[in-house]
């Protein structure tokens, strides 16, 4: 009776935050929708310390996540993305350790970049826990003017590539418990002044801007050995005089026996998307999705592809004994 009490309590709050959160991303989807500079991701579900840095130790294991997305396939140039993700608590005490690897390219533009991440988790309650995270670490930049075909072969400007190191730090706060999240974050606070990569007196306002996340999601018993999850997913640049461009991900998966997630999810001016994770072991999961696009790319290339593997090994006995049946996230 009492842990039927807890979930009810649990499910209410997670339903009044989560509306409470997609109003928020509503009202700012709709002041303004424009392009992003960072990377998005399709199964962000999966792959959040790519997102938040807060999201260190909150598997309660170690956890690895690797996974690439191959956007507009058959469009030369098209963004491709790679991230590699490892994250653990220390010792049993509240704190964790993660690193993060990416690297971004998008024609003859490329983002490289890692990071360490530093979590603390504070216990509130016997079923939630509240983290604060940070990170820190180097961008390399580069564009490779030497890839392109101009029609001046001699023009002086495109006579070699461009690279700069750009350090950068971010911070994130994540609440989470054993069916719900919420979180928001900002890692990349730096903005990085991209004319010093060249003498452009046209271009003094290449920047690498700030960006804002707001997430939040819920899992809800559907049926027996079925359950189901909204969540939603928020991205906000502003600031510095310019206008904020929002970018919205609404999704919904279906967790069959624990095991199979198949779900669908609209990203608002830009694609459908099909998702569908596995899981393979209790050690090991892997993940699908294909997005639609609804612009008029969707005439030009042959749809978005991301592929998502995930690892986990505890290293004591008071970790999970099968950490999917604990955490949906």
């Amino acid at each position: 009776m009492r842990a039927d009490s807890t979930y009810r309590r649990e499910s209410q709050w997670a339903v009044r935050l989560l509306s409470a959160a997609l109003f928020l991303m509503g009202c700012s989807f709709f002041s303004s929708v424009k392009a992003q500079q960072d990377y998005h991701f399709t199964q962000f579900n999966f792959n959040k310390l790519a997102l938040n840095p807060a999201y260190a130790g909150s598997r309660e294991v170690f956890s690895a996540t690797a996974l690439y997305r191959h956007q507009w396939t058959g469009f030369s140039g098209g963004p491709r993305t790679v991230t590699l993700g490892m994250h653990s608590p220390v010792g049993k005490n509240r704190l964790a350790i993660g690193a993060l690897f990416f690297s971004d390219r998008l024609g003859v533009s490329s983002q490289t970049a890692l990071y360490a991440d530093i979590a603390y988790h504070l216990p509130l309650g016997e079923n939630s826990k509240l983290s604060g995270g940070l990170q820190a670490g180097f961008i390399n930049y580069r564009n490779a003017l030497t890839q392109l075909n101009p029609q001046d072969p001699t023009d002086v400007l495109l006579q070699s590539d461009l690279s700069a190191l750009l350090p950068n730090v971010g911070f994130g706060l994540y609440w989470y418990s054993e069916r719900s999240f919420a979180g928001v974050s900002m890692p990349h606070t730096v903005k990085n002044d991209l004319t010093r990569l060249g003498d452009f007196d046209d271009e003094q306002n290449a920047f690498l801007y700030r960006h804002l996340y707001l997430m939040a999601g819920h899992v809800f018993d559907l049926a027996p050995n079925v359950k189901v999850r909204p969540s939603g997913l928020m991205k906000w640049v502003g600031g510095d005089g310019i206008r904020t461009p929002t970018d919205l991900d609404l999704n919904l998966s279906f967790l069959f026996l624990e095991r199979l997630w198949l779900g669908a999810g609209y990203r608002f001016g830009d694609s459908f998307d099909l998702m569908m994770e596995f899981q393979i072991t209790d050690q090991l999961m892997a993940g699908y999705a294909y997005d639609i696009t609804t612009t008029d790319m969707r005439t030009q290339q042959n749809g978005t592809h991301e592929v998502m593997v995930r690892y986990e090994l505890k290293f004591n006995k008071d970790a999970w004994v099968t950490p999917r049946y604990i955490r949906y996230f």
